[in-house]
Parts: C-alpha cells; sequence; structure tokens
C-alpha cells in the first residue's frame, strides 16, 4: 500500500473517519441526485442543488458535480446494454441512492459514538 504524506490524516484517525463520512455523504447526495435527475424531477433536483448551496466549504459540490453527469450517461449506456441488476434504470439508482444513504448514517452514527 502506498504510504500516504504526512499532512494527510492516517486510516483509522478521527480526521479520516470525518473526511470519509463526509465523502459518504457526498456520495449519497450525488446518489440522490442522478435518481431525481433520471426520473427528470426538477423539484427534487432544485431541493439538493439548495442542499448543495448550503454547503459551507464547498467539498460536496466538489465531490460529486461531474461524476454525477458522466454517471447517468454511463447508466444509460448499461441500461441499454441490459447489465443492470432487474428493474428499470431508475429502481436501480434508486437502491443506489438509499444503500449510499444508509452508509452516510451509519459514518454519522460512528463518529457520534467515537469521543
Amino acid at each position: 500500500m502506498t504510504d500516504l504524506p504526512d499532512d494527510e490524516p492516517q486510516p483509522g484517525s478521527r480526521a479520516w473517519m470525518e473526511q470519509t463520512a463526509q465523502l459518504d455523504s457526498a456520495m449519497a447526495t450525488a446518489r440522490r441526485y442522478l435518481s431525481a435527475l433520471n426520473a427528470q424531477d426538477h423539484p427534487a433536483c432544485n431541493a439538493i442543488l439548495v442542499e448543495l448551496a448550503c454547503d459551507r466549504d464547498g467539498s460536496m459540490v466538489k465531490a460529486f458535480m461531474a461524476p454525477a453527469a458522466q454517471a447517468l450517461d454511463f447508466a444509460h449506456v448499461l441500461d441499454q446494454l441490459g447489465v443492470l441488476d432487474g428493474g428499470s434504470l431508475q429502481e436501480y439508482l434508486d437502491r443506489g441512492a438509499m444503500q449510499q444513504l444508509d452508509v452516510a448514517e451509519i459514518d454519522q452514527k460512528l463518529l457520534d459514538e467515537d469521543p
């Protein structure tokens, strides 16, 4: 495994856990956005963008804007090829969004428990 620079949080440290939780949260937001975008649910897309606008340090925006658009294009290709696990693309995106939210909630619980 590659060693991390000294100024980067080390795996297992509180700072590393916080960064990981922040990234999981950003990914959950990205998946919710993809799901809403694919469903053409414009009010939901707007609500998520408002949520991003409230992100003080901008880390959530950086974590998902470009990959979100690329992922949706790629998902449409996979759907056309029949590679997705059963159901429609929308069902697949919705399941992924809910699973990522579960991960973000677990991260937050772990951080809340850690002194």
